[in-house]
């Protein structure tokens, strides 16, 4: 709990699967952080 991975840490992805990953991501972490 508490470690996000986006892009191609998952695996190899294009610009468009990376940057939407990467938006989920940091929406993820805000959730975790501020509740």
């Amino acid at each position: 709990q508490g470690v996000f991975i986006a892009g191609v840490c998952q695996g190899p992805k294009d610009i468009p699967q990376t940057v939407g990953h990467a938006k989920t991501a940091a929406g993820e972490a805000y959730r975790f952080l501020c509740g």
